[in-house]
């Protein structure tokens, strides 16, 4: 079951401009080490930079919530397929997973609201994630599902 769709749009050339003005302070909040080295490189750091940026906003809306960015890290399979490893839900959980748990979806039933599924550390299930990422002059996008599993 789905449990989130975020998409978001980064223009690039004013990602190289935040950048520039913010340098190592500005990717330090945002990339992890892994992320910064992959990047770096890249014939086009920016355009990598930007795209893992879009991914890690598309996630917090897809998830419904705010997470620390460095938290979210964007990196490639063999095959350079694009994933997300998340070290910390927002719950004090330290283990890094590309998939964690939440609420049941009956106890989220009995409590049901317009508000997003609550992320909870009792009654879990297994959440999935998939990324896709693509960049077009100027611009770079990225979407995120979010699955509820069994």
């Amino acid at each position: 079951m789905i449990y989130g769709i975020g998409i978001d749009i980064v223009n690039i050339p004013q990602f190289r401009t935040a950048i520039e003005r913010w340098g190592d302070r500005f990717k330090k909040r945002v990339f992890t080490k892994k992320e910064l080295e992959y990047c770096n490189g890249r014939k086009f750091t920016e355009q990598h930079l930007a795209a893992r940026f879009a991914a890690k906003e598309a996630f917090i809306k897809a998830l419904g919530r705010g997470i620390k960015l460095t938290n979210i890290e964007v990196l490639n399979n063999q095959e350079g397929k694009p994933y997300m490893k998340i070290s910390d839900w927002g719950l004090g959980v330290g283990e890094k997973t590309e998939n964690k748990k939440m609420r049941s979806l009956e106890d989220e039933k009995k409590h049901a609201t317009s508000q997003p599924l609550s992320l909870s550390t009792s009654g879990f299930q297994e959440l999935r994630t998939h990324l896709t990422l693509s960049h077009d002059g100027d611009y770079c996008v990225a979407q995120v599902i979010i699955e509820v599993g069994k």
